[in-house]
């Protein structure tokens, strides 16, 4: 048995008594709430290192893993490895092979974007990347962003881009409810040229405003630009100053991807979002 002093009187009295026998005193309620107190804090200290610890931990990995994943997807370059860019952007959801021009076709899926990549003998020759939604997340490569004003997809116009583009194909598919516009660009820097594409794929985000008008007569910006028969025809009228590509593409100087890009007919569009 120990002794502890009374809180009222301050006698030395048993730590047993659930009274002072002096001053009558309550002992039980101060032993209570030393013991739940104990309880508490041990409870708080078990939950800080087995849930909250942990949960920190995971929540800090998958801001990380966005991070990478969005680092990735912005810095993406022409002439990458094919086994780099899986490592990358995990497996692609469909393939297929151009036996004409020898391309194999990567679409990959992903929280940010759908990305379509193009290998010639394992080598990266193209690509486009089309963000799903208007979050400004998805941006130009460094290197190249002045053409588009150092914006974001979702933040520029087609007439924001700083060149006329080179031509300007659009479509929208017989009895399926697909519509294609692209806009393709000439475009140099540090030595390497390539075709850019700025474009609206219909399982991308839409920001897309169609016009009354004939946009191709009366953009003077279009005055040098190839429009094809096709194009005039199809219907797809857009006001440029007020529509958003949802999409850009890098290619090589190879034949064959723009053939491939501008048809999508086979993909199950439902899977993309």
């Amino acid at each position: 048995m120990s002794l502890i002093r009374c809180p009222e009187c301050r006698k030395v009295i048993s730590n047993k008594a659930i009274s002072c026998p002096i001053c009558g005193c309550i002992l039980v309620k101060q032993s209570i709430l030393k013991t739940t107190g104990k309880y508490i804090l041990n409870f708080i200290s078990k939950l800080f290192f087995v849930v909250l610890i942990p949960l920190t931990t995971i929540v800090y990995n998958n801001v990380s893993k966005d991070m990478r994943l969005l680092n990735d997807i912005n810095n993406i370059l022409i002439g990458e490895n094919q086994q780099y860019v899986k490592e990358c952007f995990g497996d692609p959801i469909f393939k297929s092979f151009n036996k004409k021009y020898k391309i194999e076709e990567n679409v990959i899926n992903n929280k940010y974007a759908i990305i379509r990549t193009y290998y010639k003998n394992e080598k990266l020759v193209g690509f486009f990347i089309t963000a799903k939604q208007d979050n400004q997340k998805i941006r130009i490569q460094e290197q190249f962003e002045d053409l588009c004003q150092n914006k974001p997809l979702g933040e520029f116009s087609f007439t924001d881009i700083e060149i006329a583009p080179k031509s300007i194909n659009a479509y929208i598919s017989q009895g399926i409810s697909h519509q294609f516009y692209c806009e393709e660009y000439y475009f140099g820097s540090d030595g390497h040229y390539y075709n850019f594409y700025f474009m609206y794929l219909d399982y991308g985000f839409n920001k897309l405003t169609g016009s009354s008008n004939n946009c191709y007569k009366n953009d003077k910006e279009l005055k040098e630009t190839k429009i094809s028969e096709d194009t005039k025809r199809s219907g797809v009228n857009i006001d440029r100053k007020t529509s958003y590509p949802n999409t850009y593409g890098i290619v090589d100087d190879t034949d064959g991807i723009y053939d491939m890009i501008s048809s999508y007919i086979e993909y199950d569009l439902e899977a993309f979002r």
